[in-house]
């Protein structure tokens, strides 16, 4: 569990989240969580957006190669607005050391009284997408190396279709005794690598180190 206060010089918020996971037999697992989240972009921090939320979900193992997951997510954003989201992945390990993952990948979500975008958060009536994802893992002089590459396609209304793709990479490595720190970062964009620009596109960096105690 976690709690704490967020803090944007002429705005504080309480900032929660509970994770529960269980794992009822060797082939599965379930995780539960509910928490709130602030949409980070300029805009929504201005007008003060914030989402409250709790979701579950399994990952479940059925056969030695494959894996099977699913989650629900239900949210409620401060101005009224309720979110459902249903994902799912289905993948196949096509090798060991490194680790590689041939899969395929689907959301949707419904929002109940989509706000004026000037709010600045994205939200459309409905949303889907649909993707196969390419994943490799692979350990290296104490590093956990992860690369993941995937191309689809969206649908969302109000709007129309476009090709989707995704890539996403981290590093992780022990700190001494200070725990481990992680490396990440991602871009994906909606249209511009396959139909020449349009769509929305979105780039991150991060990093993190989880201390033991």
């Amino acid at each position: 569990m976690f709690l704490g206060v967020r803090d944007y010089g002429d705005w504080r918020s309480v900032a929660w989240m509970a994770r529960l996971k269980w794992l009822p037999a060797d082939a599965w697992r379930w995780d539960f969580e509910a928490g709130n989240a602030l949409v980070e972009n300029m805009t929504a921090l201005q007008n003060h957006v914030r989402l409250d939320y709790a979701s579950g979900g399994f990952d479940y193992r059925f056969a030695p190669r494959w894996l099977a997951t699913a989650g629900l997510l239900a949210g409620r954003f401060d101005d009224s607005n309720r979110r459902t989201r249903l994902n799912g992945r289905l993948e196949y390990r096509l090798a060991e050391a490194p680790r590689v993952t041939l899969g395929a990948e689907g959301m949707a979500f419904r929002d109940s009284d989509p706000p004026n975008p000037g709010r600045g958060y994205w939200s459309p009536d409905s949303y889907r997408e649909l993707k196969l994802a390419l994943a490799a893992e692979a350990q290296h002089q104490g590093w956990d190396l992860y690369l993941k590459a995937a191309l689809g396609k969206l649908w969302e209304d109000p709007g129309g279709s476009n090709n989707l793709y995704q890539l996403e990479a981290s590093a992780r490595h022990g700190v001494g005794d200070w725990g481990v720190a992680r490396f990440y970062g991602g871009y994906s964009d909606s249209a511009g690598l396959t139909q020449g620009g349009g769509g929305y596109w979105r780039w991150y960096l991060g990093t993190t180190l989880d201390i033991p105690f």
